[in-house]
């Protein structure tokens, strides 16, 4: 079963693992990469630890770079300070790094720095040390007069604790003293005692460490409100129960009530108040700080040892509130967590806000102010010009009788001129038009009503159209010029063309320019009438159909049209050799079948954003369809088209993060080149595709060129893939089973169901050909339902024959695994053949169960819940890490037939699979050997309690036939 972790550990080992990823998967593309080993004392999830380590390498890889390895081991010492503890941590490292060549060696803590010493000559000698996490008298007995050593010390500023102890207590006479029997524990209380005897010595100390964590809970429980607690380091008490700091500080705050104060800076939140707190963030950083400048070439006898930098002064206000601690009279230094926001803080934008809008209101009541009295001023003119009008309007009354007749006249022809004008204006109105008659015999211009609407330009004091050009944009000028000047093309009598014109809004838009002229009898202009459409709508249409014609819509990217026109274009300007790189997503449908086409939407944008940013000026991008782009390159240098490719491949494979996931990524590039791969861009991008599938073929993550012979592995794969989807119609599949010896009673224990195929013209194909084709066409689907039903039925045969009842493993893919109805198809399988859940056993191999492991262990867990075994094949080739197998759903594991191989060769070889079989069978699991061929081999797997064996050594490979009369003969004896 999968153990359970804090959410802040589960985090912190999640963030250690990934930059550990990072480092490994980092190409040594430098001559001098550096490889560093961290040794840590304690454990994963030890919040002390975890700071360090993070630390640790987010600054090395700040300061130094990605030209690093970094390994991090563990010692478990808080949970097993044992001798045995020891001697499996020294044969594990020196197996592990025998044939690496360490540069630094960085230790967090007491232990780590005293295993190195004691093996300087076994495993280290002549590394540099950089040590953290141990109190200066440790270190002087434990590094031994090294020359090659220099660390940050852990030393107790217990000053500021005791300044916050004193503001609380003042009149405290007693300080009790908690903590447990390790190293760390007695030299941070011993150190606390030195420090509290110089700067308080009237304060007595009272050590609280020989009992059980109840016995301590019940005994802080009787303190007073008036006493004072200070926790050094607690992890295990006097019975050897385990408990995380954080928590035992909160049991002893939630049981006391006394003031409960902490040396460490993560106990904050927990009930401590605070005081001078250990920092493991800032102890990390220091300790980094000091390993980049011996990976600089610094020797570490010319490094001072770090005694100060990793100590921050803070306090809880909400734990100093409960013992009414006033923090303002704390010395500036200490920092105060947790403080209460002030109104004003909370609201700073809302009253700036109402400030500025009282100050408005004020300018405009004055501003109204103002132009009050100055309309009084103009009603007053206004009453004087009224009464000079009265006079007016009496002396034109003696002439009325003479001007009516006038009148009349002039109102009908004006009612005649009226009804024209509504005619126009109708008219200008329905079609939005702006007109410009220009009366060029006359040198007068005359605008329509709209044209200030439309158009900063002047509507008046104009006696030629010339003036538009200063509102043209330049670029349309010429074509505009010829109709509005003088000198108008004799034989042009209309015009259209399109020009863009600064608008009112003082940006640029698109009009429809027509235009008709005017002529006299001898040919001159006389007149011209323009009018001006706008069609800028038109026109930002056109330009959103032509970017969606040339764009890809998911990224942005140009599309497939964008690379033919540049392309195009480019030939035409002479370009003779160019080279296309097809880049490919490694897995890409691995990613869209489980996390979800939208969140592969989000993962091809973000590739396609980074890869846009390795290019140059030289190459341009293009998406052409899924996972695929196109890196289009302008250069005769084929060297320069493989450095571009090898760039680009180094740079992606990393760690790429996609809303709140990682994945580390990869990707494949083929390479082709015009004109000597294809003399069309269709055929330059089949030949790169062929290219990269060759990549993907030879291990991912590579950038190849193209070359006459993938043609033909291309026609080998299709052969192949055709073939193979008509295999399990054409009855071309078939299973042989290799039998599993039990070790103690030489009896079959069980099979391993092993898929072969044969074609009749391909001949026999190995599933190391077949398998890969499968899993990338999704035919392991409809093949592996296969493989389960013919296994079901194999055991329901051998069930009528057998004694006892055996098992049959059968291998399955990840891509099987993490459909949703895998579960239910087993299971429905199971029943109807009649075969019991503890006789089948799904076998997996390290790298398909880390490929998918959150999906795939909670499936593998309800599996488990109902009888069914979980076997770990080819134990030793992929993570081969033992920490996995206490978390993950693992019945059987399952040693590669290459550590077995060379079994027998050397001791230190014999010892590693010795340990491997002892740890597995003390967590519970079934040890069965593969690939055992020699007497000697299972000779020393006997002796070293292996449970079962599988090899040529008893039996290859049976078919199913020969596999039931194997049962019948064993039966006989």
């Amino acid at each position: 079963m999968i153990k359970k972790l804090k959410p802040k550990s589960l985090t912190l080992l999640i963030t250690i693992c990934l930059l550990l990823t990072i480092f490994a998967i980092t190409p040594a593309y430098a001559e001098n990469e550096k490889t560093i080993l961290v040794i840590s004392s304690y454990h994963y999830g030890l919040t002390w630890t975890d700071d360090i380590n993070l630390s640790i390498l987010e600054t090395i890889k700040t300061q130094y770079g990605n030209n690093v390895r970094i390994h991090v081991e563990y010692m478990d010492w808080k949970e097993q300070p044992t001798q045995a503890t020891l001697s499996l941590f020294e044969e594990r490292i020196a197996y592990k790094y025998k044939d690496k060549k360490i540069d630094l060696i960085i230790t967090s803590d007491d232990a780590a720095l005293g295993f190195v010493e004691d093996h300087r000559k076994s495993l280290f000698e002549n590394i540099p040390v950089v040590f953290c996490g141990v109190s200066k008298d440790n270190y002087l007995k434990l590094s031994q007069n090294d020359d090659l050593i220099t660390g940050v010390i852990e030393k107790v500023d217990i000053k500021s604790t005791l300044e916050v102890a004193i503001k609380v207590n003042p009149e405290m006479k007693t300080l009790y003293i908690i903590h447990d029997q390790t190293e760390s524990g007695k030299a941070m209380s011993d150190a606390t005692i030195v420090e509290l005897n110089k700067l308080y010595p009237t304060i007595k100390t009272e050590i609280i460490t020989d009992l059980t964590i109840a016995q301590i809970v019940d005994a802080v429980s009787k303190l007073s409100r008036n006493d004072s607690l200070l926790m050094t380091a607690y992890y295990t008490d006097i019975n050897g129960q385990n408990i995380e700091f954080e928590d035992m500080v909160e049991k002893v705050s939630n049981a006391t009530p006394a003031a409960v104060f902490s040396l460490y800076d993560f106990a904050i939140g927990h009930g401590a108040i605070g005081g001078g707190l250990l920092s493991g963030r800032l102890t990390g950083e220091r300790t980094a700080e000091l390993a980049v400048a011996i990976l600089n070439g610094t020797s570490p006898n010319h490094l001072p040892i770090v005694e100060k930098g990793f100590i921050i002064d803070a306090v809880d206000y909400n734990v100093a509130r409960k013992f009414n601690l006033d923090t303002k009279q704390l010395s500036k230094e200490i920092t105060v967590i947790n403080t209460p926001v002030s109104i004003w803080k909370q609201n700073k934008a809302f009253f700036t806000t109402i400030a500025i809008v009282m100050s408005m209101m004020t300018i405009f009541l004055m501003v109204l102010s103002f132009y009050l009295r100055k309309m009084v001023k103009l009603k007053n003119e206004l009453a004087e010009k009224h009464s000079e009008q009265i006079q007016l309007n009496e002396e034109l009354t003696a002439s009325e009788e003479e001007l009516k007749a006038q009148f009349d006249a002039l109102n009908e022809l004006f009612e005649e001129l009226q009804r024209s004008k509504e005619k126009n204006e109708l008219i200008l109105e329905t079609i939005k038009d702006t007109i410009v008659d220009w009366d060029i015999k006359e040198s007068t211009v005359s605008f329509s009503e709209n044209w200030n609407e439309l158009i900063t330009m002047p509507s008046a004091g104009i006696y030629s159209p010339e003036f538009i050009f200063d509102y043209v944009h330049h670029e349309d000028v010429e074509q505009l010029k010829p109709y509005f000047s003088e000198a108008i093309p004799f034989l042009s009598n209309d015009f259209m063309t399109h020009v863009r014109l600064k608008t009112n809004k003082d940006n640029f838009k698109w009009f429809l320019v027509k235009g008709a002229v005017k002529r006299d009898n001898l040919g001159a202009p006389t007149r011209m009438i323009s009018s001006f459409t706008d069609i800028d709508a038109i026109k930002q249409m056109e330009d959103q159909i032509r970017y969606a014609a040339f764009h890809d819509n998911l990224t942005g990217l140009g599309n497939k049209n964008a690379l033919e026109s540049v392309v195009q274009k480019d030939i035409k300007n002479g370009v003779e050799q160019y080279g296309i790189l097809l880049v490919d997503i490694d897995h890409f449908k691995r990613i869209n079948d489980t996390m979800g086409h939208r969140f592969g939407d989000k993962y091809i944008q973000e590739v396609g954003a980074m890869l846009a940013l390795q290019i140059g000026p030289n190459s341009s991008i293009y998406r052409i369809s899924g996972d695929e782009f196109i890196i289009y390159h302008r250069t005769s240098d084929i060297r320069e088209l493989e450095a571009l490719g090898t760039h680009l491949v180094n740079t992606m494979n990393k760690v790429i993060q996609v809303e709140y996931s990682n994945f580390s990524n990869s990707i494949s590039i083929g390479i082709s080149i015009y004109p000597q791969d294809g003399q069309n861009l269709d055929d330059l991008i089949t030949r790169a595709d062929l290219a990269m599938y060759k990549s993907k073929e030879v291990g991912r993550g590579k950038a190849l060129l193209y070359d006459g012979s993938m043609f033909e592995k291309i026609i080998w794969r299709v052969e192949r893939e055709e073939a193979l989807k008509t295999a399990i119609a054409n009855k071309e599949l078939y299973l042989v089973f290799q039998p599993q010896i039990d070790c103690k009673t030489r009896a079959i224990s069980g099979f391993e169901a092993l898929l072969r195929w044969s074609n009749p013209k391909l001949g026999h194909i190995t599933p190391l050909e077949f398998i890969p084709i499968a899993e990338e066409t999704q035919l392991i689907m409809p093949i592996g339902k296969w493989v389960i039903d013919e296994s079901l039925s194999f055991i329901k045969e051998i069930n009528k024959i057998s004694k006892k009842r055996l098992h049959v493993a059968v291998n399955v893919s990840v891509l099987q695994l993490i459909q949703e109805d895998f579960e239910d198809n087993l299971l429905e399988s199971m029943s109807l053949k009649q075969v019991n859940p503890d006789q089948f056993v799904i076998e997996i191999t390290e790298s398909v169960l880390m490929q998918a492991i959150d999906v795939t262990a909670v499936k593998l867990e309800r599996l488990q819940s109902i009888g069914l075994k979980v076997a770990l094949d080819d134990f030793g080739t992929g993570y081969s890490s033992l920490s996995y197998l206490k978390t993950l759903p693992i019945d059987i594991l399952k040693i590669d037939k290459s550590f077995v191989d060379t079994l027998g060769e050397t001791k230190a070889h014999d010892d590693l699979i010795k340990m491997i079989i002892q740890m597995g069978r003390e967590l519970g699991l079934y040890m069965v050997a593969e690939g055992v061929e020699q007497l000697s081999q299972v000779e020393i797997l006997q002796a070293f309690d292996c449970n079962a064996i599988q090899g040529y050594y008893y039996s290859k490979p049976l078919s199913k036939e020969e596999s039931i009369n194997l049962l019948v003969e064993a039966n006989k004896k």
